[in-house]
């Protein structure tokens, strides 16, 4: 053993009380049974059993009373000015032992520490053996080594206990094992207990001196509060498994819910070791812990849109924890920001590229397709006639409709061509592109699949003879107006009938279904599906008209405000200009409105979105104003939105804030 460096003074051990179970510096009664007195005997008596040790904290303890309460009675002593102590055992008293050393330590503190002596001999009292004497407590029964001290000449199965070899190495190579968990160390487990020492010298007095440094003794060379609790569960642990030393570590876990499919949560233990989660269940973090740890289960990164919470999340440990809830609901807040300005002008429609990080912006009036970087710097990528809305496959190509009635499509190196020719008289707004390659367009009632090999259109959806409102299966179903789509990974297609002021889902099988807002009736209004109302198209005052067909069936286009959609696992993203908002249909088709200031147009000259004095304004949520928000994406990855502001000459973002 290295010559002992333990530098933390004895002054201020008074937390060294509650690591061995003790309080307030009371020392325990001592007593011995009472006897006849007895004549001398001349013949030599057997030689008395004795029980002697060091009692150190680092340093001796000097002048500390040493009470031993053993199986029959109780027996006091004092240590030397050196910590030592010895005791003989009188008539009828007899191991085992559970010794409490009390005293005062030079500022004046009390001390008091525990030890155990199963048979005679050497019985050292540190506080390592504090940790020995409440683990066999708890393996015993009792709640700490005072009880266990009180109770022992009285308590036969805790007297066999204490007097079991196996039993007490066992419990010591826990102890062992515990400090080894808390990154400390004991040459040999039964040294510090039974090997004897001179205090502030050599032996396993000298282990304490490294150990200060990991934790597992506080400043004062007291056992941690982790050291305590961890020796107590080691204790208990014992108990229930019949001896077997258990595992000094514990995992951290618990349950998840309410987290929507498609979307990560991420989990902090004690501010590290992140846990990513992407499906409701058991988790459990990879870590193991010391038992006595202490734990703190975090939030690290709120999943998208969402907003999760954790309860039960702090601790102990004193065997695995599982009874962590996380708890996940729908709902952010979300902060509005301006993107770019710089070489915008009337955005229309807008496509993010998960690859690249890139956004993609039709701006018809210029007959460009800009590349917007994730900094905000735009540059022109591509030029088509009047292109209206953009799509990028998973490849980073871009599509575009055009108002010549053609389908663009542009690599990632910026080669344009012609995809696929469609009737520009009855070609929609909308574009979308599925995992396969296919791309989706909408004439102004149906909705076309462009073939990826061969880019042969086929209808799937609506009629190009008919209008009207009707759900059902593919050419069943009508729509009156249809100003944009979207396209899920799951072949999903969402379609903004504008016409009759709903949003409309097209199931893998070609079935029509109505998820939002009241067919026939515009105006604002959030709530339930059914219930819910969105915007309409607006003529050159401003005022809501309904759509209107000339004799050749071509949609009326006075009005410039309609609504884009979007689509991530928060649910459909409703950019609605008509109301001048951002609105979202959740997984339950509840319409809220998550971003700008709703208004309707009253004005009556032409530029009606000038003269009502709408300006761009960043903000949280229903504090920020949009000036007509038309096109509109998402990132997957962190939920961001971009929405295209069409007379605010701008890109604006929408980051999802936890509420």
């Amino acid at each position: 053993m290295r010559p002992l460096l333990f530098s933390f003074a004895v002054a201020a051990l008074t937390s060294v009380l509650a690591a061995c179970g003790g309080g307030g510096g009371v020392e325990p009664t001592a007593s011995t049974p009472s006897s006849p007195a007895s004549p001398p005997v001349e013949s030599a008596a057997p030689p008395a059993a004795s029980v002697s040790g060091t009692v150190a904290v680092g340093k001796p303890l000097s002048g500390a009373s040493v009470n031993l309460d053993c199986k029959g009675g109780s027996v006091v002593a004092t240590t030397a000015p050196d910590g030592s102590y010895s005791v003989e055992l009188p008539a009828g008293i007899q191991t085992p032992c559970v010794i409490t050393a009390s005293g005062t330590a030079s500022n004046g503190e009390a001390v008091m520490i525990h030890s155990v002596a199963p048979a005679p001999g050497t019985a050292n009292v540190t506080p390592l053996t504090c940790l020995l004497t409440n683990t066999l407590a708890h393996q015993a029964g009792a709640p700490d080594a005072v009880h266990l001290a009180q109770d022992l000449s009285s308590n036969s199965s805790a007297q066999q206990l204490l007097s079991d070899p196996s039993v007490v190495n066992k419990a010591a190579r826990a102890v062992s094992s515990l400090v080894s968990a808390h990154g400390g160390a004991i040459p040999n487990s039964q040294d510090f207990l039974t090997k004897p020492f001179t205090a502030d010298h050599t032996g396993p007095d000298a282990d304490l001196d490294g150990l200060a440094t990991t934790g597992v003794l506080d400043a004062n060379g007291a056992p941690s509060i982790e050291m305590k609790t961890g020796a107590r569960a080691m204790g208990s642990q014992l108990a229930l498994d019949g001896g077997t030393v258990p595992d000094s570590t514990a995992t951290v876990g618990g349950s998840l819910s309410g987290l929507q499919a498609g979307t990560t949560l991420t989990l902090l233990n004690n501010s590290g070791d992140p846990l990513g989660l992407s499906a409701n269940g058991p988790f459990r973090f990879l870590a193991q812990l010391p038992l006595g740890s202490a734990y703190a289960v975090t939030i690290g990164t709120q999943a998208p849109w969402q907003t999760c919470s954790v309860s039960g999340g702090t601790g102990r440990t004193s065997s695995p924890v599982d009874a962590i809830k996380v708890d996940c609901q729908a709902g952010s807040s979300a902060v509005v920001s301006t993107l770019a300005t710089q070489g915008i002008s009337n955005p229309y429609g807008v496509a993010f590229d998960p690859s690249s990080g890139n956004l993609y912006v039709a701006d018809y009036k210029r007959d460009t397709v800009l590349k917007v970087s994730r900094d905000g710097v735009a540059t022109s990528f591509a030029r088509f006639d009047g292109p209206f809305s953009v799509a990028v496959d998973r490849s980073g190509n871009v599509y575009t409709v055009n108002a010549d009635g053609t389908v663009g499509k542009v690599t990632p190196q910026g080669a344009a061509t012609t995809f696929a020719t469609m009737d520009e008289n009855t070609l929609g707004d909308g574009i979308g592109v599925d995992t396969a390659g296919n791309v989706y367009v909408a004439n102004t009632t149906s909705i076309y699949k462009i073939d990826a090999s061969t880019a042969r259109p086929t209808l799937i959806a609506g009629s190009d003879t008919k209008k009207g409102f009707k759900d059902g299966a593919g050419g069943a179903a009508l729509f009156n107006y249809i100003s944009d789509l979207a396209v899920t990974s799951d072949g999903t297609i969402y379609v903004a009938d504008m016409g009759n002021y709903v949003i409309r889902k097209i199931a893998a099988d070609g079935t029509v279904t109505t998820i939002a807002g009241t067919p026939g009736t515009p105006g604002y209004r959030d709530g339930v599906a059914g219930q819910s109302l969105l915007g309409g198209l607006l003529n050159s005052s401003g005022n809501s008209v309904p759509v209107t067909y000339d004799a050749n069936g071509i949609a009326n286009k006075t009005g410039s405000a309609t609504y884009h959609i979007a689509v991530n696992s928060a649910g459909v993203w409703i950019s609605d200009s008509p109301n001048n908002v951002v609105r979202l249909i959740d997984a339950k088709g509840n319409v809220s409105t998550i971003a700008g200031t709703q208004v309707f147009g009253r004005q009556t000259t032409p530029d009606w979105w000038v003269a009502s004095n709408m300006q761009m304004k960043d903000g949280v949520g229903t504090a920020a104003n949009f000036v007509e928000p038309l096109g509109i994406a998402t990132n997957p990855a962190t939920g961001e939105l971009y929405v295209g502001d069409f007379h605010g000459n701008a890109i604006r973002k929408i980051t999802p804030m936890p509420r």
